[in-house]
């Protein structure tokens, strides 16, 4: 099955040496898409809901009109994304406890690297990884 890559139609081109999105047959792969202004090549500060709001954009920019209409209903069909407003940091690190990469009270961290390959992370320090999910959440 023939794979083509495809390139951003506007904006700041990936800064990686990976592709963007490849289409392969009916199916569309994205590589993970993270709060770049397409104008300027910087990252996009700010709160969570802006940054994935972004993130989304570089995403629909990717996509033909057709595909972007498949998207789109199947967001709607699921609903938007809800507000993050009212999580707590402490309730979101304890239920990583109970994800299925805890090994022995450990959480694990997955981390893509390219495609075929991860990196797996663990033993981080707890104080570390709450402080990471308190910026997030902000």
């Amino acid at each position: 099955m023939e794979k083509k890559a495809i390139v951003p139609k506007n904006g700041a081109p990936a800064n990686r040496p990976y592709s963007p999105a490849i289409v392969c047959g009916d199916l569309i792969f994205l590589s993970g898409q993270i709060p770049q202004d397409p104008a300027t090549g910087n990252l996009l500060r700010g709160d969570i809901k802006e940054q994935t709001r972004r993130a989304l954009e570089n995403m629909a920019g990717l996509l033909a009109e057709e595909q972007e209409r498949r998207i789109a209903a199947a967001i709607a069909a699921y609903g938007p994304i809800p507000p993050l407003d009212g999580i707590a940091a402490e309730a979101l690190a304890a239920r990583l406890q109970g994800d299925k990469k805890t090994v022995q009270g450990k959480v694990h961290f997955v981390l893509p690297e390219r495609i075929g390959a991860v990196r797996v992370l663990s033993g981080l320090d707890q104080a570390m990884v709450l402080e990471a999910i308190r910026g997030a959440l902000r």
